[in-house]
This record gives structure tokens, C-alpha cells and sequence, in this order.
């Protein structure tokens, strides 16, 4: 697999106090299997490995609909191990409101996010199910220039119906929520609220 300088930073939660790290990245075949992504070039202690999940775990599914959808492909049973227990079969396509076509995946008391770049390249970022429950898996890929953000995508439980983004300035835009997954591009987000088709803010993140 080849490596790829790529500013793409997100939330790795699992097991550790959650940080901001470079998320894996990996290309071509090796891109639709998290248990090959070059975890290397993430900066951070990834869990003991683990084997993969052989279902959607039950307190997923019931946080996030997303899963009540058909799966990617085949279900299958997997002896392969990963960090987060995923299993790549059990993952759900969603094409977000500003057409970002990325897979939500459930892993072993965590869920993961994996999307395709604009290079082409893929990008997996993993939280507990608790920090996935609260917003805070999110992935950005950043510009050269630290201060822009080319693209957010975050996924977020039931009851969220958009989130409200704000920039350093102070400036808001609002991303729709489609299966449990907002997008924006062209942002410069700092912080983002959750929000309820009623108006009502149920959490408030950063934006990596």
C-alpha cells in the first residue's frame, strides 16, 4: 500500500482520552478493509486488536437507523482482527446531503466512519459508541493551510435533523443530517450543534 501525506484529522476514541489524530489512509483494494488501512500513519496507541463483529451489536443499532438500512454487501464471517472489531460487511453506503458517498461501520462497542477523499483515497475514523452518540465523530480534510477545512463529515444518533456550523468568525451555515450523516464543504467550522427537527440544540462539538 502506498502511504499518502494527507492532512485528514478526526476523532480516534477508542481506549484512549479522545484527540485529534491523522487517520489512516489507505488506496485500491486495501481502502474497503479497515483491518489493512496503514494504521502507521496514525499518530496515536491504537486497542489491542480484536476479532470482528458478527452483527450489528444491538445498542447500535438502536442509536443509529442508519442500520435498519440493506448492508453494503453480503454479510460475512470474518476471522480477520482489527483494532475496533469492525467488520467491513456490516457497514452501511450513505450519500450525504452535499453527495459525499461515504460508509458508516459498526465495530465492537464502537463505530467507525469511513470516507473517499477527493484524491481518491480512503480515510477510516473510529469512536466509542458513546462519543458517536454525542457527535463527536467527525472527520475534516484540511487544506496545506491549517485554517481551512475542505470538507467535514460527521455522524450523529437519532433525533438529530441538521447541524448548525460556526467558524472561527462567528459565521453559522447548517449541513442536513441524511441516514445519521452530515456533510459540508468549503468550510471553515470550528464547532458544530446538534439540532432537532424542532429546534431544540441537544449537544454542542468541536469540529477537528
Amino acid at each position: 500500500m502506498r502511504k499518502r501525506n494527507v492532512a485528514l484529522v478526526g476523532l480516534l476514541g477508542v481506549a484512549l482520552t479522545a484527540v485529534p489524530v491523522s487517520i489512516a489512509v489507505g488506496e485500491g483494494d486495501d481502502a474497503a478493509d479497515p483491518s489493512k488501512i496503514d494504521s502507521s500513519v496514525v499518530f496515536a496507541q491504537l486497542p489491542s486488536a480484536r476479532p470482528p463483529v458478527k452483527e450489528v451489536p444491538a445498542d447500535i443499532a438502536e442509536a443509529f437507523a442508519v442500520f435498519g438500512k440493506p448492508a453494503a454487501q453480503k454479510a460475512e464471517t470474518s476471522t480477520q482482527r482489527s483494532e475496533f472489531g469492525v467488520n467491513r460487511t456490516l457497514g452501511r453506503n450513505v450519500r450525504t446531503a452535499t453527495g459525499r458517498s461515504v460508509v458508516v461501520l459498526p465495530g465492537d462497542g464502537n463505530l467507525c466512519l469511513r470516507i473517499t477523499m477527493d484524491s481518491g483515497a480512503t480515510g477510516l475514523s473510529c469512536a466509542t459508541l458513546e462519543q458517536a452518540t454525542a457527535g463527536r465523530l467527525i472527520i475534516s480534510q484540511r487544506e496545506d493551510d491549517d485554517a481551512k477545512v475542505g470538507s467535514s463529515i460527521g455522524v450523529v444518533p437519532d433525533g438529530v435533523a441538521s447541524v448548525t456550523l460556526t467558524s472561527a468568525d462567528g459565521r453559522t451555515s447548517t449541513a442536513e443530517v441524511t441516514d445519521n450523516v452530515w456533510s459540508v464543504d468549503g468550510s471553515t467550522a470550528k464547532s458544530a450543534a446538534l439540532v432537532t427537527a424542532n429546534g431544540a440544540t441537544v449537544a454542542k462539538v468541536d469540529v477537528p
